[in-house]
């Protein structure tokens, strides 16, 4: 079912002005029908005053009626419709707000306006502004209408004084004294983690006026929490619509109503449609839609009165106008070692094909902790592989105490699971006896991360320039291979050897010894060093120039790039430099010096 809110041309912007009664856009509602026509589909043309009281726009609709390819509703906007009685303020927009008999006038006299300007008395009906009200049933049943398509769910309108259908679902329900009245919604909902049964008060409030002033839908929405989407190509995409029919309909949704505005047909005069190219795509987007729909679900377009007729004999239709997709049982489950040939092999195609199977096999197993729990989780649909979240576990000394480590990598859900990516998060944050680290989040996993309590890492790094100063210069020596080296300081260097593309050494005399990993980078056209880590502070700042002078005489490295949270707080060496990437860790007792690159995805995949 289709509905186009067909009405007189005015600013959405601006307040409510009776004289705003233009319907030249009329002229082009051809370009829409014809994408009705296509598939079938017979909208309502649900018109306001201006609209049946105009020569222009009711000689462009009554072709379109008089061939049968449509039919004609009721669109009552209190401000242009007579009597004028009330004063024109946003509460009085919605027709249900307006004193009962006030109403009911209204309704009458556009009621008579259709009959008299297209020779049929309409039976459909939809409130302006969506704003049915409690006495609108009973006018609509005294005036002969036999169905009201008034009701937006999810969507709240109560914070401009206008109804609130966060509660109100989907299903058509008669309404009215006499129950004679089929109320039909406009289809819309919530989809998303937050979406989920139990959930409904929480979500509601996600999504309230105090809310949205903190943009909180917004980021829930980019997360994949929580998106609340309407059945219209005004404001939404292809995609979004998509997404909202699959979810509905997997919850049980048979009759789906798809909404717009006639002035969408022409550029400037909706939020919409500001250009040519605007309006093409717009009826491209609906276009494509409608094909998918009927394709995807093998529907039959119906009509609002042909949905009431099966209603009222209350027999089964056939066909389904779409059938109910049974929903996907979806688990959570450990990666094991047997899985990672597998897993790898997904993140190789879906996150980045640069890095090869074996390297991520390698990555998850590389041997910092022994018998970790698991390797991260998996996200199964029915069994098939939809998502992943990737776990490298390490022991780290922190005060000369042992602490466990969980990295967090590779996280990757298909668009239709997108909302379960926080189960992944919960399933590896459970795990209580670890501290946490992600340092290659996207923007979206950090906003999700953060919510968590993970906190940033200072990002920056120091740039130090290398000059040609040997190491014995400086009364030091230079090991390539740990050999017997022990302590820290030997046990931190063969934690490391043998990852791709990583590199060390050290600097030090007699028992002193400073261990630096490291990676072949560039700095503004020049070779670098990425420095990773390093065993010790004091030594490293005591003998940066000896370390810099050897990777620029032995590696030809110009410049060290040194991440800003490893030196000290009130640091002079270098030149800073911003890095754009989050680096996140969540650890209350765990100072951000102490957070090391050296146990993570950074030095274990070749990024």
């Amino acid at each position: 079912m289709a509905v186009v809110d067909t009405e007189e041309e005015f600013d959405w912007s601006a307040p409510f002005d009776r004289s705003a009664t233009g319907v030249g856009h009329m002229l082009r509602i051809g370009d829409l029908q014809a994408v009705f026509d296509r598939h079938g589909v017979r909208p309502v043309y649900a018109v306001t005053t201006p609209i049946a009281t105009d020569p222009i726009s009711i000689g462009a609709l009554r072709p379109i009626l008089g061939s049968g390819r449509a039919l004609i509703g009721t669109h009552l906007h209190p401000w242009v419709t007579a009597p004028f009685t009330e004063e024109v303020r946003p509460e009085n927009s919605f027709p249900g707000n307006l004193p009962q008999a006030l109403e009911a006038a209204k309704i009458s006299t556009l009621t008579d306006q259709i009959e008299a300007a297209f020779g049929t008395r309409p039976a459909i009906y939809k409130a302006g502004r969506y704003g049915i009200g409690p006495h609108s049933f009973a006018t609509l049943e005294a005036l002969g209408y036999e169905i009201d398509i008034s009701p937006r769910p999810p969507f709240d309108y109560s914070a401009q004084h206008g109804p609130d259908f966060s509660r109100r679902d989907n299903a058509a329900r008669w309404e009215g004294s006499n129950g004679s009245v089929l109320s039909i919604p406009n289809s819309g909902g919530r989809i998303g983690w937050l979406a989920r049964p139990g959930l409904e008060r929480l979500a509601a409030a996600a999504l309230s006026s105090g809310a949205r002033r903190l943009r909180i839908p917004g980021i829930l929405s980019r997360l994949g929490m929580l998106e609340r989407i309407g059945l219209t190509p005004e404001g939404f995409t292809f995609e979004e619509m998509r997404r909202l029919v699959r979810f509905n309909a997997a919850a049980g949704q048979r009759d789906f109503m798809l909404c717009l505005h006639s002035p969408s047909v022409a550029p400037g005069h909706t939020p919409y449609v500001r250009t040519e190219a605007d309006q093409a795509a717009f009826l491209a987007t609906l276009d494509r839609f409608l094909a998918w729909f009927i394709t995807e679900f093998n529907a039959t377009p119906i009509d609002p009165l042909h949905l009431r007729a099966e209603m009222s004999a209350a027999a089964p239709r056939a066909p389904a106008a779409v059938a109910p997709r049974r929903k996907p049982a979806l688990s959570v489950q450990p990666i094991t070692a047997a899985d990672l040939p597998r897993i790898a092999a997904y993140w190789h195609a879906n996150l980045n094909a640069d890095i090869s199977v074996p390297a991520w096999i390698g990555a998850l197993r590389h041997d910092w902790l022994a018998n970790p729990p698991n390797h991260g989780f998996q996200l199964l649909a029915d069994g098939e592989l939809v998502g992943t979240l990737g776990a490298i576990y390490s022991r780290q000394t922190i005060n000369g105490e042992p602490v466990d480590f969980c990295n967090l990598t590779s996280l990757v859900v298909e668009h239709a699971h997108r909302a379960r990516s926080m189960d992944l998060l919960s399933a590896c944050l459970s795990q209580k006896q670890f501290r946490f680290t992600n340092f290659t989040p996207t923007p979206a996993v950090a906003k999700m991360l953060r919510l968590f309590r993970f906190r940033d890492l200072p990002s920056n790094e120091r740039v130090v320039f290398n000059l040609p100063l040997p190491a014995f210069a400086m009364g030091l020596g230079v090991m390539t291979s740990p050999g017997e080296m022990v302590g820290e300081a030997g046990r931190l260097w063969r934690d490391h050897v043998g990852l791709p593309g990583l590199h060390s050494f050290a600097v030090g005399r007699g028992d002193d010894w400073c261990v630096v990993i490291w990676r072949p980078s560039v700095i503004k056209g020049l070779p670098s060093a990425r420095v990773f880590g390093f065993s010790n502070l004091a030594l490293f700042l005591r003998w940066q120039r000896a370390i810099g002078g050897h990777l620029l005489l032995r590696h030809g490295v110009c410049g060290m790039r040194i991440p800003e949270h490893l030196l000290p707080d009130n640091t002079t060496i270098g030149i800073q430099r911003p890095n754009p990437t989050p680096r996140l860790y969540c650890g209350p007792d765990l100072p951000h010096e102490q957070v090391t690159f050296l146990y993570s995805e950074l030095v274990a995949l070749p990024l």
